[in-house]
């Protein structure tokens, strides 16, 4: 291990609280211990301005001889004595001999709560693959997107090794709907949206480590048929004789996208095999009014076998991990699944579009594209990982790949079906873990109804973009995250939230601060004199720092609730600022150093607090007040510290170029 020697080099020393200082410690290592060590030299006949600062200090005085005052006490000081300071205990030395006095200040603060966590599992987050027959608009990103990428970076900061999956169910049949539509066949149809997703993901920083496209995975058909066999063979997969819907037209088979009708459980419109509305299962045969979506020809009957997901044997670990789960909406949509007799989920299909069932005679079906997301991302991860063993058998061989990871599933509420009960059922019957935390959301509506491709009624994600900067956007989708409840797009709240959130709050404190620090020739302050109302507004800070540190944890994850922080934490800095105005005069230098300072050092815990919803300005911000260390690298390690003295601020308003827009022409919101 390398020994460190730091020599005592006047050179390292800079003016701070009226006297010489200069850090024992290089960054690198003061960065790894909550302490810290600085010589502090008091010049002959000289003594250090009254000051206080938020840190508790002791002082071991190495050379010469004085005297420290705070308050009405006042002590004499020699060589070898060793004095304790309480946080914000103000006080000055001064220098009665007649050398110049040599102290080691050894000073920290006493511990706070922080979000740094350790684990020895990669957390995998997924979330549902988006169907590629169109692009993404506000209403899908809103959702489970937005969602995994701020947790991930959450997870990050919080010292996780996290990876986010997703991509796209190229074998959904609403892709092969769209062909039909558009004269393509159905892998034109998935590559070109497929790729217009993966862009339009981009676009809003939704960073993914996989994306998974099932015809460009190595052997995915080979582990997905190999899944399917070992479920069949075990008895989680059963066949049965049903009846199916047909078209009366072409004897097209109907199931999912071609086929609507009512609900046989809440009588609301629905598709086949799933109800947005109450977010149960059905089988085709079950719809009420049914009619084909391809055709107006009548729609019939017949029994057919088909394969189908059996509950039965896996039920008992299932009523078990139901138990753990802690979030209030999928506790309540369990029950209501468990009070409606959980029905087997068919997972076979007559169609020429997917990967044909591996039974014999039985080919002419394709296995559903919700059964194969369960474990896609499992067989993905086989052709990531490199390291796996040469075990005989694909089932083995995921086995070894989910052993080190806990998965965390985000999903829409009309995917629950699947995520809480169709892939936990997978995954008991494959004898691997179920997945530690699920997190469901409903609806985003646009202007009060549901946002629809078909009838033009959407905010494309790309489109919006090139008017409204994405931090902005992420901001406001994280604003109206439609977590517990569905929640509402408008236009006029938009505007409002823009005015209010980001011109009025953000950028007038940024533009504000900036403004002062050239008082300070863009250098860093620090602070000397406190007056009560600074003292407590550190204290404020810290205050509500704590309030909302439970929101950015996976139990009580909460995106509104971050963005309504992010708000209030800006508010309260733009009130702080308001009273700067007090010590513009050069006579009240001393408070306004301390003023700017602690500025600053909310401004560097709002990039932090802020990173995970808007990444690109709270980078930009963090890079310019801290350019010696990344923000990921901190993470949540210190989330209130003072910006070291002296860093070069000019131009810290360069940071809100990430949180611009353009809303002259409004097209783009109608």
């Amino acid at each position: 291990m390398k020994i460190h020697n730091r020599k005592f080099d006047k050179n390292h020393f800079s003016e701070a609280y009226g006297i010489q200082c200069g850090e024992v410690l290089p960054a690198d290592i003061k960065s790894k211990i909550p302490t810290g060590f600085t010589w502090c030299i008091v010049p002959k006949n000289s003594s250090s301005t009254l000051h206080k600062h938020f840190e508790f200090e002791m002082f071991i005085v190495y050379r010469g001889k004085g005297k420290i005052r705070s308050g009405s006490d006042t002590l004499l000081i020699e060589e070898l004595d060793c004095i304790y300071l309480d946080e914000f205990q103000e006080h000055e030395i001064i220098n009665t001999g007649d050398q110049d006095m040599v102290i080691l200040s050894v000073w920290g603060r006493t511990l706070k709560k922080t979000l740094k966590q350790k684990s020895k599992d990669q957390i995998v987050i997924t979330s549902t693959p988006p169907t590629p027959n169109g692009d993404l608009h506000l209403g899908h990103l809103s959702g489970p997107y937005l969602a995994a990428d701020i947790y991930r970076r959450i997870a990050l900061m919080q010292g996780f090794d996290v990876v986010h999956y997703t991509g796209t169910d190229t074998y959904q049949n609403y892709v092969l709907k769209k062909a039909l539509e558009t004269d393509n066949t159905p892998l034109e149809v998935a590559n070109y949206y497929s790729g217009e997703i993966k862009k339009t993901l981009e676009t809003y920083h939704i960073h993914t480590d996989l994306f998974q496209e099932p015809k460009k995975v190595r052997n995915y058909e080979l582990y997905l048929k190999e899944v399917f066999l070992y479920l069949y063979k075990e008895g989680h997969i059963i066949e049965k004789e049903v009846d199916t819907t047909y078209s009366g037209q072409n004897n097209t088979y109907l199931f999912e996208s071609l086929i609507s009708g009512k609900c046989p459980h809440c009588q609301s419109g629905c598709s086949g095999n799933l109800c947005e509305n109450c977010g149960m299962h059905n089988d085709c045969a079950e719809i009420i009014d049914k009619q084909s979506t391809i055709d107006t020809a009548p729609v019939f009957t017949k029994k057919t076998k088909r394969f189908y997901f059996s509950f039965q044997k896996v039920m008992p670990q299932l009523l078990t991990y139901f138990k753990q789960v802690q979030d209030d909406n999928i506790k309540q949509f369990i029950e209501q699944v468990l009070e409606n007799n959980l029905q087997d989920y068919p997972i076979s299909h007559e169609s020429d579009w997917g990967i044909s069932v591996p039974i014999e005679k039985c080919e002419q079906q394709v296995i559903s594209s919700w059964f194969e997301m369960g474990v896609g991302h499992l067989v993905s991860l086989l052709d990531q990982d490199k390291e796996l063993k040469n075990s005989v058998d694909a089932v083995t061989r995921l086995k070894e790949a989910y052993q080190g990871k806990c998965f965390v599933q985000m999903f829409g509420f009309d995917n629950s079906i699947f995520n809480v009960f169709l892939f936990p059922g997978i995954f008991t019957g494959l004898g691997l873990p179920i997945a530690k935390g699920l997190k469901m959301n409903k609806f985003l509506l646009l202007e009060g109804q549901k946002f629809s491709t078909s009838r033009g009624h959407a905010i494309w994600g790309k489109e919006i973009a090139q008017k409204v900067n994405v931090d902005i956007l992420r901001y406001y989708l994280s604003w109206i995250n439609p977590a517990d409840y569905e929640n509402n797009f408008t236009k006029r709240h938009f505007n409002e939230f823009i005015n209010t959130a980001i011109d009025q709050t953000i950028k007038k404190h940024i533009l504000a601060v900036d403004k002062t620090l050239e008082k300070f020739k863009y250098k860093t302050p620090v602070t000397t004199r406190w007056t009560d109302a600074q003292e407590a507004y550190y204290k404020k800070i810290e205050k509500e720092v704590n309030k909302y540190l439970p929101y950015y944890n996976l139990e009580q994850l909460s995106l509104h609730k971050i963005a309504v922080y992010i708000f209030e934490f800006t508010t309260i800095m733009n009130e702080f600022r308001s009273k700067a105005i007090l010590f513009e005069a050069d006579t009240h230098q001393d408070f306004l150093q301390t003023q700017v300072a602690l500025e600053l050092m909310s401004l560097r815990t709002l990039s932090l607090l802020s990173y995970p919803i808007m990444p690109g300005f709270s980078e930009a911000l963090w890079n310019k007040l801290c350019p010696e260390e990344g923000i990921e690298d901190n993470g949540f390690n210190d989330l209130i510290a003072f910006i070291p003295s002296n860093i070069n601020l000019q131009n810290l308003s360069s940071c809100l170029n990430f949180i611009t827009y353009q809303l002259e022409d409004e097209t783009v919101l109608s």
